[in-house]
């Protein structure tokens, strides 16, 4: 049945919608990363797409996952603070662990600020570790209860100079406390990562 445009039901009905358009357009829309060298543009696209969070050396011959690879690669860039907080909305939920190891280094206010929001969630995501790999509880992965947890002090201290002056008696790894994050960007201080481009 068509209204006649005079009627103010008609009008609301036209504003309704218009309303609604620009909210669905709004969810549509997608943020873009800053700009970024072509090394950084190929790093960011591996972990928007990364299906797995792994450590730095998985399978039985140690290879180090492109994820890896392009994380490094991302945190050199300039941009690299921004680039990842967009990774928080636009990666998997795999690449968005890792942009969460990410602000460890650029922005650690809002690295707790993450760590809090996800230290709950029942959220479940595929993780290699080694030669082991399956679905990984996001916050088992965030905090470790156990005793040995890494805790590192700041961004500056390693994993190598946390076990030195703390001596554990075992070690757990998890993300809350750093540990990740350090073992993402250099082996932990253990040995000069590699290094390769990001690939898709």
């Amino acid at each position: 049945m068509k209204l006649p445009l005079e009627s103010t039901s008609a009008r609301r009905c036209l504003s309704l919608g218009i309303i609604v358009l620009f909210v669905c357009v709004g969810h549509i829309v997608r943020a873009e990363p800053p700009p970024l060298s072509a090394k950084g543009k190929a790093a960011f696209e591996v972990l928007k797409g990364a299906p797995s969070f792994s450590s730095t050396t998985v399978g039985i011959a140690g290879i180090t996952p492109n994820e890896v690879f392009a994380f490094r690669d991302l945190l050199d860039e300039p941009k690299a603070d921004e680039a990842f907080k967009v990774l928080l909305n636009e990666a998997t939920p795999e690449g968005k662990l890792y942009a969460v190891c990410a602000l460890w280094f650029t922005d650690p206010t809002e690295f707790q600020t993450q760590v809090k929001r996800l230290k709950d969630t029942t959220m479940k995501v595929n993780h290699v570790d080694g030669c082991e790999r399956g679905e990984e509880r996001v916050s088992r992965l965030l905090w470790s209860p156990e005793a040995g947890a890494v805790r590192l002090k700041d961004s500056q201290q390693t994993i190598k100079e946390w076990l030195e002056a703390n001596k554990p008696a075992n070690l757990f790894y998890d993300i809350g406390g750093g540990a990740w994050s350090s073992l993402l960007r250099d082996e932990g201080g253990f040995r000069k990562p590699l290094r390769e481009p990001a690939k898709r």
